[in-house]
């Protein structure tokens, strides 16, 4: 992020830069083995569980909902 500082801030490439470093910034930011976050926020700087579940269709109030690559099948 330090290298915005001396940069035109153009909103588009401050966008473009967070979005690619920020993951790794907060990960480092907020280690894991740290007593001074709590988990929640440790669980958050992780990222993303691998393993996590993918539904191809889901129900919200009786409504039937896919996501649009699988109605094109």
């Amino acid at each position: 992020m330090r290298k915005l500082r001396n940069q035109t801030r153009c909103s588009t490439k401050i966008d473009s830069i967070v979005h690619k470093e920020f993951a790794q910034w907060f990960k480092r930011e907020v280690p894991i083995e740290s007593e001074q976050y709590s988990n929640e926020l440790k669980c958050l700087a992780r990222g993303p569980m691998v393993q996590a579940r993918r539904f191809g269709a889901y129900n919200v109030n009786d409504i039937s909902l896919e996501p649009s690559r699988r109605k094109k099948r």
